[in-house]
């Protein structure tokens, strides 16, 4: 606890210094250079330990970033020094754990300094001084896709090696397959938070990138509720959600709580044009139909999951909330502009929770029936009563 204490003041306190200035560079120019190394050695972590993407394209584009950017090049360098994890360290024969937690700590890290460099919590504001700075919001939307992408990826890696291949590092990564299903939780959910973070600081420019920012909260959330629930608005369920890391994250009621606060994030900062603009209005819909089965399925005392859903009461409280803010919110930004047959859908949810809120039924009430016959007293061979 006081470890967790410590790196948090630590990243405060880094996050404050842009603020102070440069001798060659104003505060806010400071701050824009922060923000775009840290959202690169985020991405830089994740490409050098595990990458999400194997194509050669994404391994080129990493690599001219780093020749264009030296500073924070040779930052990366020396934390893969100091984790014990660069070319020598891993000739040495770091555990495949050790890499796992090297790679998940510098993610949380740089997913809290980035965040409390977007809140500006430390940033001076003197009466009648206004202060602009650049939001490179391209390069942290990609750092945000890449965090909640991970788990996806490290499925598909899982499921194209071989089972005794599992605990060995990919052949371009440090991590193993099995390293990797054990961070992705957490690094999905730190992509979740940064994301939330982007669309609040910056609500105008996500809506230039709608399509982009909508898919994502989409992606998120079918990769999050249960199976049946996909299954009955896709018309199909992938073959990762009934075994492995897919079904793990789908019976985590965390995870799917944290995709519904994405999804109204994505909605606030979209408004009203999400339910009406042609790159966003099928992606929205969906979006509604599976937060509204998330709730029916919390009030109707089913997870989804067959019963094995991962998560307490207080958890399961929570996701409740998410979905009524996340309907509710979408409700005041769209109004009328909601298709019909999805508002449709959303009353009939609506009915559905509302009626198991109600107490059952009591008896009606009447007179008592009336007591039975007795039965007949038993008969001899003649047919006589027996004496």
């Amino acid at each position: 606890e006081r470890l967790e204490v410590a790196r948090r003041s630590a990243v405060s306190v880094l996050a404050a210094l842009p603020f102070a200035g440069a001798p060659d560079s104003t505060p806010a120019e400071a701050w824009t250079v922060a923000a775009e190394e840290g959202a690169a050695l985020l991405r830089w972590a994740v490409h050098d330990y595990f990458p999400v993407s194997g194509s050669e394209s994404a391994a080129s584009e990493i690599k001219a970033e780093r020749a264009g950017n030296l500073k924070a090049r040779e930052r990366h360098e020396r934390w893969r020094s100091a984790a014990g994890e660069g070319p020598e360290g891993f000739e040495g024969g770091g555990t495949d754990g050790r890499r796992s937690s090297s790679l998940a700590c510098r993610v949380g890290c740089l997913t809290e300094y980035l965040i409390e460099l977007l809140r500006m919590d430390a940033c001076p504001s003197p009466s009648g001084a206004v202060t602009t700075a650049l939001l490179p919001l391209d390069p942290l939307l990609d750092s945000s896709e890449v965090l909640l992408s991970f788990p996806l990826a490290a499925e598909a890696r899982s499921r194209g090696t071989k089972s005794r291949l599992r605990s060995v590092p990919v052949p371009d990564g440090l991590v193993s397959p099995d390293g990797a299903g054990g961070i992705a939780a957490g690094i999905a959910a730190d992509g979740h938070r940064l994301l939330g973070a982007v669309l609040s600081s910056c609500p105008s420019g996500a809506r230039g990138r709608g399509r982009r920012v909508a898919g994502l909260a989409l992606g998120c959330l079918r990769r999050a509720v249960s199976p049946a629930l996909l299954s009955a608005v896709d018309g199909r369920t992938p073959a990762s959600a009934s075994s492995g890391l897919g079904a793990a994250i789908r019976r985590s009621v965390a995870m799917r709580t944290a995709s519904v606060r994405t999804f109204r994030s994505v909605v606030a900062a979209l408004g009203s044009g999400a339910a009406a603009a042609a790159g966003t209005s099928g992606q929205t819909s969906r979006g509604l139909v599976l937060v509204a089965g998330c709730l029916l399925e919390q009030a109707s005392g089913d997870d989804g999951g067959g019963g094995d859903g991962w998560g307490t009461v207080a958890e399961r409280v929570e996701l409740i909330e998410a979905c009524c803010d996340a309907l509710s919110s979408s409700l005041a930004a769209s109004g009328g502009l909601i298709p019909t047959d999805i508002r449709g859908t959303l009353d009939s949810v609506a009915t559905s929770c509302l009626a198991s809120l109600l107490p059952s039924p009591p008896p009606p009430a009447g007179p008592p029936p009336p007591p039975a016959p007795p039965p007949p007293p038993p008969r001899g061979r003649q047919g006589r009563p027996a004496s």
